[in-house]
């Protein structure tokens, strides 16, 4: 008898535990009789939060553009001696280590002897020099042109979204009248980086530096065209007042 008690009182604890369980679960289950009028206060409380949710977001989002474009406006405040700097003289590295590798081509394409195989090896390791000095500015500038394209680019897509998002029937009023005034911010305030207003630091300025490159070359190649006729007219009346 002691026994079978013993067992009772340690089953009945699990037998409460387990018939309280099945009843919270139950009450879930029930639903309780609402009225029209609460469905319509509750429906309006969901909308209210919804407005304020995207109302929110998009203020958040109009303060990262803001601080996007007084950032860019610091960077062009006291970065643009920098960028200027920078740009020359990634312009006269190209021009001028382009030139002489075509000069030094040419030599050796022209050179015979005894002494043109070590002065063919010693050009060919400035040529090479001269290559690789080439490509690290090509891609030094790159950098910089790339980081303020892309943040160009983001901040035009903003704006087509933007754009787009305004003609949409889902969005609430208070979040269509925020994004009109986000709209209004981008016309008047949009991100922008340029070097004293003489050019803009974009995708445009890889062209600008390869054109002047290649004008200046052209430039540079009829000098010496022209400095070789001189010379050899020089030499040429001499040569025949000696036979």
């Amino acid at each position: 008898m002691d026994r079978k008690s013993s067992d009772l009182r340690k089953i009945y604890p699990l037998f409460m535990e387990m018939n309280h369980s099945r009843f919270v679960s139950m009450v879930p289950s029930i639903e309780t009789p609402t009225k029209p009028k609460q469905v319509a206060q509750s429906n309006e409380i969901q909308n209210t939060k919804v407005a304020l949710s995207q109302v929110e977001v998009i203020k958040k989002l109009m303060e990262v553009y803001q601080l996007l474009c007084e950032i860019s406006q610091l960077i062009n405040q006291h970065f643009q001696l920098q960028i200027l700097c920078f740009s020359f003289n990634t312009f006269l590295s190209i021009v001028f280590n382009v030139y002489y590798i075509l000069i030094f081509r040419n030599i050796i394409a022209s050179s015979s002897g005894p002494e043109a195989d070590a002065r063919a090896s010693a050009m060919e390791s400035l040529i090479c020099f001269m290559a690789i000095s080439i490509v690290g500015c090509i891609m030094d500038i790159l950098c910089i042109v790339c980081a303020c394209e892309h943040t160009v680019n983001a901040a035009k897509k903003v704006s087509k979204t933007v754009a787009k998002m305004l003609y949409k029937d889902n969005l609430a009023h208070e979040a269509k009248e925020q994004l009109s005034k986000f709209a209004l911010q981008m016309v008047h305030v949009f991100p922008k980086f340029t070097v004293y207003g003489m050019f803009s630091v974009d995708g445009t300025l890889l062209f600008t530096i390869a054109g002047a490159s290649t004008t200046y070359l052209i430039i540079l190649f009829q000098l010496t065209l022209k400095e070789d006729g001189s010379s050899y007219n020089n030499v040429a009346p001499t040569g025949n007042s000696t036979a």
